[in-house]
């Protein structure tokens, strides 16, 4: 036995979930909110990193 699973499976689609409309709608106002200035460094080099 080696614990692995070969049997093959389908990836969840975006149609398979929904967030429930409370977490999209927090979601979103979070955006609105924008970035706290403490953590906007840390942020911004986080996503300057993923694109390098």
């Amino acid at each position: 036995m080696t614990g692995l699973d070969f049997e093959r499976f389908r990836l969840p689609g975006k149609e398979d979930y929904k967030a429930p409309r409370s977490f999209r709608e927090e979601i979103l106002e979070s955006l609105k909110q924008g970035v706290p200035p403490q953590l906007r460094e840390q942020i911004e080099s986080y996503f300057k990193n993923l694109s390098e």
